[in-house]
Formats: structure tokens, C-alpha cells, sequence
């Protein structure tokens, strides 16, 4: 396992300002994106409530949803991203947690870990299957 998985809430959290202009600064990165969310609503269904884990700064993915009149709850373990968020998109719900150990009691219609699951050593990885089952709703595909 790299170093950086074990760090890896405190790395997002010195780095978010940068990581997020990175993010917004590439709109061209978000084309090929682009697919694979229309195919996500697709087989979710119109308007679903989404949980976005990682969300980091809503750029470009909460945006995308959002604006296809998706409800985003959105989860990452840095402050920082969230008020990006918060202040982007304040009809939506946002959640300062480590995504490791949610327990959000609420069931969705589809589950997003876009740019944030291959961050987790092997192990913290596999321990997200049951995040993943814990809020994937009863018509969930």
C-alpha cells in the first residue's frame, strides 16, 4: 500500500484549494466523464437521489447531476471542499465524514465513489462494499 493511503483525509484536506482549481481548470478532462454519468442517470432513473462519496468540490460531477435534476448528498472528509460546495450548489445536502465509516441511515437510488475510491489502501476498499450496501436503496440497480 502507498504511504499517501493512510494519509489520505489530511493530504485532501492541505491540498483542497489546489485540487479543486485543478479540478474546474480542465473542462476538456470532464468530456470523457461525461458518458459515463449520462449512462449512471440513465439506469438510475430520472431525478434520483444520488450519494456522491468524494465529492470534493462538486466540480464537475455534483454540477452534472444537479443540473440533470438529480438530488445530491454529498460526503468528503475535507471542510474545506464542502464549503465549495455548499456555497456551488445550496439546495443540496453536504456531509463533513470519512466515507470509510458512514452510517447515514437513508437509502439512494444510485452511489457515486468517482475520483475518490482508488485513494483507499486495498482493505479500506474492500470495506466499502458495505457502505456501498448499507445505502443502496431497495430499487436500486
Amino acid at each position: 500500500m502507498h504511504e499517501s493511503a493512510r494519509h489520505i483525509v489530511d493530504l485532501y484536506q492541505r491540498h483542497a484549494r489546489a485540487w479543486d482549481q485543478r479540478r474546474r481548470a480542465n473542462p476538456e478532462a470532464f468530456e470523457g466523464e461525461q458518458a459515463w454519468l449520462e449512462r449512471f442517470r440513465r439506469v438510475m432513473g430520472q431525478g434520483g437521489q444520488v450519494l456522491d462519496l468524494g465529492c470534493g468540490g462538486g466540480e464537475p460531477i455534483a454540477r452534472n447531476l444537479v443540473e440533470h435534476q438529480c438530488a445530491v448528498t454529498g460526503v468528503d472528509s475535507s471542510a474545506t471542499l464542502l464549503d465549495h460546495c455548499r456555497q456551488r450548489f445550496a439546495g443540496q445536502q453536504w456531509i463533513h465524514a470519512d466515507m470509510r465509516s458512514l452510517a447515514l441511515d437513508q437509502d439512494f437510488a444510485g452511489i457515486l465513489a468517482w475520483n475518490s475510491l482508488f485513494h483507499l489502501s486495498p482493505d479500506d476498499q474492500r470495506a466499502m462494499f458495505a457502505v456501498f450496501e448499507r445505502h443502496a436503496g431497495r430499487a436500486a440497480p
